[in-house]
This record gives C-alpha cells, sequence and structure tokens, in this order.
C-alpha cells in the first residue's frame, strides 16, 4: 500500500455478509481494503456471541489488502475479554496492540509493542473521537480521528463511521500498521 498524507477508512457494512469490511482510502482513491477472514465471520461460536450482542468477546481476524488484493497485513484478536490484538506485518513481523480503557485510567490509550519493547502509544481525547500518538521521544508521529464526513449519501446511511489517518511523517510507520490502530480504535472503543 502507498504512503500518503492521509488515510480514510471507512466500515462497509453489507446485508448479505456478517463478515467486517473496511475500505481504505487516499481521498477519494481506493488504495486498499480490510476484510474479516471467513475462518472468524463463519465461526459458530462468534454467530451465537453477536447474535446476543457479546461482540467484544468474539475473535477476529482481519485481512488488510493493496489494490491488487495481496494481503499486506493481519490483525487478529482471540475470543474472551481481551484487549490485546496482534498484528502481522507483510514481511512476517510482530507486533502487539494493547488498548486500555477502564476506570482507573483518565484516558483510553493504546501501545504498540515489538519483541516486548514499545514503540509508540497513543492515548485518545474528546470522548475517543481522536487518538494521538507519539514515539518513544515524545514526538507526535500519527493522529487518528473519528469524523461523519462520508463521501456519499449512501456511505452515510450504510457507514456512519469514517476514521482519518494523518502521520506526520509518510515514512514513520507501515500503512497497514496504520490501518490495524484504526481497526483497534473502531473495534474495541466503538463496536455497537
Amino acid at each position: 500500500m502507498q504512503q500518503s498524507k492521509e488515510m480514510i477508512i471507512s466500515q462497509e457494512n453489507s446485508i448479505k455478509s456478517q463478515s467486517k469490511r473496511y475500505a481504505i482510502r487516499n481521498h477519494q482513491e481506493l488504495i486498499g481494503t480490510i476484510e474479516e477472514d471467513l475462518t472468524s465471520s463463519r465461526d459458530r461460536v462468534n454467530l451465537l456471541l453477536k447474535g446476543i450482542s457479546l461482540f467484544s468477546v468474539t475473535s477476529m481476524h482481519l485481512k488488510i489488502l493493496n489494490q491488487q488484493d495481496q494481503r499486506i497485513g493481519m490483525l487478529k484478536k482471540n475470543k474472551g475479554f481481551s484487549s490485546i490484538y496482534e498484528f502481522i506485518s507483510a514481511d512476517q513481523s510482530v507486533y502487539i496492540i494493547e488498548a486500555k480503557a477502564n476506570f482507573k485510567q483518565r484516558k483510553p490509550s493504546i501501545t504498540v509493542s515489538s519483541q516486548s519493547r514499545e514503540l509508540f502509544r497513543g492515548s485518545a481525547g474528546f470522548y475517543v473521537t481522536w487518538f494521538e500518538f507519539t514515539g518513544e521521544t515524545g514526538k507526535r508521529i500519527l493522529t487518528v480521528e473519528k469524523t461523519a464526513a462520508p463521501f456519499s449519501l449512501k456511505e452515510l446511511i450504510i457507514a456512519p463511521d469514517v476514521y482519518r489517518a494523518i502521520p506526520a511523517d509518510q515514512e514513520a510507520i507501515d500503512p497497514a500498521l496504520i490501518a490495524a490502530l484504526v481497526l483497534v480504535i473502531d473495534i474495541h472503543f466503538h463496536e455497537r
């Protein structure tokens, strides 16, 4: 997936399918997609849990694909009340993404680590409608905003949640990891 100044990620719900699907755009141009793997979307236990509105307990395997439908990343979450997600990049690097939101913390946060070393962290602001991620030096490296600015009336009705990811330095973070962070924000903090 190409680097860009801004990535816009919106969920594309389908009445025909129980699977999650997202579009990744650079302004109006489609640059990638995110699809839930059939192993998690058709899992009988997951279907039962979704049927009784226990979305946060289901397992999930989401494939991040480029324009040519080649897998450039995978986001996994195991069944249970877990706040830990695993992202596997195209070069098979493994990142652990931990989302935290509880009464002890003032602000919800997300921590990204690899090989037991924290790489960067993000904290939420204003009802979790935006996250600001900072690196080890404290310098801002990424901002993710939840917005309601769809491209069409159809998107407004079908997928009102649209996320805009703005990296401070386009070379600093893998675009597939940025997409995975947006997914964690959507799934962990905004899933209904």
